[in-house]
């Protein structure tokens, strides 16, 4: 995906303005399209808890890259996953947008003066009973973080021009209560992505119309 990161940043505010937390006919089951979740949502635990993440892309003079965190192998739920920085709506938090840059702040120390939000990607639902509000954002390249290593074990970056690569996913499936569900995964310098953070990176290449269905 050759546009700069002007053009990127147009375009995404284009294509995330119509795009509201808390809207039922556009729920994304693991990046799933809207049909394909309809047919899944049966095995959602009610009541969904709420959430948010960050989807942080970098400008960096050698491209623009999706940061992403490795969680802490003592976590207790998803340890040594690949995930953006993001959990559960506080009741102190004014909008998702202040969960995703709270969380952010806490899990890898990012200065919310160093984020430009952008706007939301559609909910998505994730099996073990979340309602997740992915906000997508800029950021500045100039600074430091400072990781908690009770959550986060350590960040990386994945270029865009290979995120938004559908030719470089998987669909795999795993089954839940009987029934298969699909999802997507890849692999970046030996680290794992998959699931609900690759599929959100689907959703937004699915926004932009660069994302053709893996095999």
């Amino acid at each position: 995906m050759s546009l700069s990161p002007d053009e990127l940043r147009l375009r995404l505010r284009t294509v995330l303005a119509s795009t509201e937390p808390g809207d039922d006919t556009r729920l994304s089951l693991g990046g799933l399209s809207h049909a394909e979740t309809q047919r899944h949502l049966h095995l959602i635990k009610e009541p969904l808890k709420a959430a948010a993440v960050l989807i942080p892309i970098v400008d960096r003079p050698a491209g623009l890259s999706i940061l992403l965190t490795q969680r802490s192998a003592g976590l207790k739920h998803h340890a040594g996953q690949v995930a953006f920085p993001g959990g559960r709506v506080e009741a102190s938090d004014p909008h998702a947008i202040g969960t995703a840059l709270r969380e952010a702040e806490e899990e890898i120390g990012l200065d919310p003066s160093r984020v430009e939000v952008l706007g939301y990607l559609n909910d998505h639902v994730i099996l073990t009973g979340f309602r997740v509000t992915p906000v997508v954002a800029f950021i500045h390249p100039e600074g430091e973080l400072a990781l908690d290593h009770g959550e986060v074990d350590s960040v990386f970056e994945l270029p865009l021009e290979k995120a938004f690569d559908s030719s470089r996913y998987h669909a795999r499936s795993w089954s839940i209560g009987g029934e298969p569900v699909r999802f997507f995964e890849l692999y970046h310098a030996n680290r794992r992505v998959w699931g609900a953070t690759a599929g959100m990176i689907a959703s937004l290449a699915r926004l932009l119309n660069v994302w053709r269905e893996p095999a």
